[in-house]
């Protein structure tokens, strides 16, 4: 019998009573919502409700993304456009009519943008290639070496304009936005289920919490207040909304609408809650995220493995780089507390007992929103050998600048003892480097070293023994090896500076003044056959410049061994001591003078050239600022918080706390002679201030130590023109040992000073040349050499 029929009930002497079958119980809760009497406009509002809950945690993945791979669109828009995308899936999962109704629109939609864009096929393909390779850039820049192989193609034959990048960028992220939003609609709209949340939801977060990449906690704030809507909503689904009936009880009629809608209502009050709860913390932290650091020293070394499969443990490719120290990772400005165990990392050995730099990464650009300093990004990186050649490194510059002006600062007698050139700003001496603990992919090579020879192999006295290890030079001073290279352990020539001299810097300026005099006769005889007669006439008025100009020089000059070479070689002569430093000049301005908007910066270099007096080289504006640091802020390891946590970590060291260690030191230098117009970059690595001699007497290099993880460093290199880069402490505690002055007797520099001659005319074949002397001019906003 059907329990909703009637029952008849007949008593003696009495009219029989009908008994009303009682509504049948499909759930235990007697409460049940699907067994109320709900007026249709509460149905509306419980299912607009339940969409705001999955428009929410589209929103958030969406800026979560963005903000993770700086993706910069109009927030606006992208709002209105992921609002629109999740209306039309959940109008559409209503009822058959209006899926196929939003199925016509949407197809309408796609032509009308076909029409739009004119080649929708290339314009998606490009919209992709867009975002693909925009997305890969922002890992290579946080340091997480890319493929090159990777990138998407995009249509070469046309050079886009910033709005057309703009729409492909814009127009990609609607694609994603269409997936991650179907996937959320089709997951919660009538019912929750959790499975491909989770699995949308785990390939996005995964990847940017292993790289750690993002600095906002909007979208993770707007995700996490959505799930805290979707586990009420689940909860509600399972008493509520289910599929079967409990405790065997008959089957519910067919669901309707207000089944599901009337979940949105727990759902996003659930959600509301969560994200008040939320708000303050998301409105007043901005930093990155810190990392913990049990986990990430699991995680670096999956990264590790898996980018070396990825790219192929080789040399000859883009490398992939992970880790700390030893990485291409960015490196934070901020001031926080440091610590360290004393692990070894290095063993090194030299042949003379003076502060070492070895240098393993330099800064490409800087960040002032996320306050980083970055590597260098894999595209680029494969550029620079098109830029200049296969193996080119800016050691050649400062290599073949003494080459000319003296062949005998930069020949090696011996791998076993040291030459004394501190008249010149160095010492050159052999180092070997053993690698203990270090597990990255960056070898750490001297500030300063002789890139002619290279890396040799581990304590060999043979030039020729080249290090067997995989190794190349890889941009701007970086060498970096395979991952899978046990062999780390090579040597090198280095030229390691000491600017302790009391003329250093009149010898540097001298030696300026010699390679300007030189180039300008070399070049003005390149291009000319000149008889024997004639080119000791060139060398005469070239010698008469040189002793009018106080310029010392040791014999023969360059021009007189540039015209004993053969015409291949004098080609070669003027490409690597002029045409190559040239072009080098150009990408130095172009990569290492922005600085940041800063009004602290400002203030800070506006006080020191107002108090510098008048300077007669780049290297007493560097001193300058050198000092001002050292006089004005304070160096510590436990530096204090800032007043203002928003403040840039530049601003704060310059204008609130004054107090921080080695990164905060180098990074206020480098912008501020970046202020002045001087090229300036930021670098780390180690640095060796203490050797022991040792008695071993196998031993080639007598002076060894181990370098542990407190002796991780960074400073400055500063580019002088024509010299190259030199380097430059910027931290109090270690500013003795590299410049306080000494007087020297002696020298094996072998200079020859000149007498004041009368003033010369000197003769050239197409007339006079012009006898400007060269100066150096100094104002609030750059400093330069100039002829006047």
């Amino acid at each position: 019998m059907n329990n909703t029929e009637s029952i008849k009930i007949n008593k003696p002497g009495k009219k029989a009573k009908t008994i009303k079958p009682q509504k049948p119980v499909y759930n235990e809760f007697v409460c049940s919502p699907e067994l109320q009497k709900n007026k249709p406009a509460a149905v509306v509002i419980g299912y607009i409700l339940r969409a705001a809950v999955i428009y929410i945690g589209v929103l958030g993945m969406i800026l979560f993304i963005c903000d993770a791979f700086k993706i910069r669109l109009n927030g606006f828009a992208l709002a209105g456009a992921i609002a629109l995308i999740v209306t039309l899936f959940c109008v559409m999962s209503i009822n058959k009519a209006l899926f196929f109704g939003g199925l016509g629109l949407s197809a309408a939609g796609a032509a009308l943008a076909a029409y739009l864009t004119g080649n929708p096929v290339q314009f998606f393909m490009n919209s992709v290639a867009t975002l693909w390779n925009h997305m890969l850039d922002r890992l290579d820049y946080a340091g997480y070496r890319i493929m090159t192989s990777l990138y998407l193609p995009v249509d070469s034959t046309v050079i886009f304009t910033e709005a057309e990048t703009y729409a492909f960028m814009f127009s990609a992220v609607i694609m994603i936005t269409v997936i991650i939003a179907a996937v959320f609609t089709a997951s919660l709209i009538r019912r929750v289920r959790l499975m491909p949340l989770l699995l949308v939801s785990a390939v996005v977060l995964t990847v940017i919490f292993t790289y750690n990449i993002s600095s906002s906690n909007w979208g993770f704030a707007l995700i996490l207040s959505a799930f805290c809507g979707i586990i009420p909503l689940k909860m509600y689904d399972s008493l509520y909304n289910r599929k079967k009936p409990a405790n065997d009880a008959p089957r519910p009629p067919k669901k309707s609408l207000k089944t599901s809608a009337m979940g949105g209502y727990v759902g996003s009050v659930s959600m509301v809650l969560c994200f008040l709860v939320l708000l303050i913390p998301t409105l007043t932290v901005d930093k990155q995220w810190e990392k913990i650091s049990f986990i990430n020293d699991k995680m670096e070394l999956g990264r590790a493995i898996v980018s070396s499969v990825i790219i192929g443990d080789t040399p000859n490719i883009d490398m992939g780089f992970v880790g700390n120290m030893d990485t291409m990772n960015a490196r934070s400005t901020f001031a926080d507390e440091r610590t360290f165990n004393g692990r070894e990392m290095l063993r090194v050995y030299a042949s003379y007992n003076m502060p070492l730099y070895l240098r393993s990464w330099v800064a490409s650009s800087y960040n002032d929103d996320e306050n980083t300093w970055n590597a260098v990004s894999t595209s680029k990186a494969s550029q620079y050998t098109s830029w200049f050649y296969p193996g080119f490194t800016p050691e050649v510059i400062n290599y073949y600048f003494y080459n000319l002006v003296n062949p005998r600062l930069t020949n090696v007698n011996s791998f076993t003892s040291y030459s004394n050139h501190i008249e010149d700003g160095f010492i050159t001496e052999t180092i070997d480097v053993e690698n203990l603990n270090s597990s990255g992919n960056l070898l750490f090579t001297a500030a300063a070293y002789n890139p002619e020879i290279g890396l040799m192999n581990f304590m060999s006295t043979d030039r020729n023994d080249l290090y067997s290890g995989e190794w190349k030079f890889y941009y701007e001073g970086i060498v970096t090896t395979g991952w899978f290279n046990f062999n780390k352990k090579y040597r090198m020539t280095a030229f390691v500076p000491s600017y302790r001299y009391e003329d250093y810097a009149a010898r540097l300026e001298n030696n300026l003044h010699y390679h300007s005099l030189m180039k300008y006769y070399i070049l003005q005889t390149a291009d000319t056959d000149l008889t024997p007669a004639k080119q000791r006439s060139v060398i005469d008025s070239a010698t008469e410049m040189l002793e009018y100009y106080d310029v010392s020089y040791t014999e023969p000059t360059a021009l007189e061994r540039y015209f004993d070479l053969s015409p291949a070689e004098r080609e070669t002569f003027v490409y690597n001591h002029f045409t190559l430093p040239d072009y080098y000049d150009k990408f130095v301005y172009d990569e290492y003078t922005a600085v940041p908007d800063s009004e602290a910066l400002r203030n800070v270099t506006s006080e020191i050239t107002n108090n510098m007096g008048p300077v007669t080289s780049t290297h007493e504006v560097v001193m300058s600022v050198i000092d001002y640091l050292k006089e004005n802020c304070v160096y510590t390891l436990s530096p204090r918080e800032p007043r203002n946590v928003r403040m840039s970590a530049l601003d704060v060291f310059l204008s609130d706390t004054k107090e921080g260690y080695c990164v905060q030191f180098a990074t206020s230098a480098a912008m501020i002679l970046r202020q002045l117009g001087i090229p300036t970059r930021y670098v780390e690595g180690y640095l060796i201030n203490r050797l022991t001699y040792d008695k071993t007497p196998e031993r080639l290099a007598k002076y060894q130590t181990v370098v542990r993880d407190y002796n991780a460093h960074a400073w400055i290199e500063v580019y002088m023109g024509a010299a190259g880069w030199k380097l430059y402490e910027t931290t109090p505690e270690y500013y003795s040992d590299l410049y306080d002055p000494y007087t020297t007797s002696s020298s094996s520099s072998g200079y020859t000073p000149m007498p004041e001659p009368e003033r010369p005319e000197p003769i050239m074949d197409d007339g006079p040349l012009d006898t400007k002397k060269p100066k150096f001019i100094l104002n609030a906003e750059t400093i330069s050499v100039i002829l006047i």
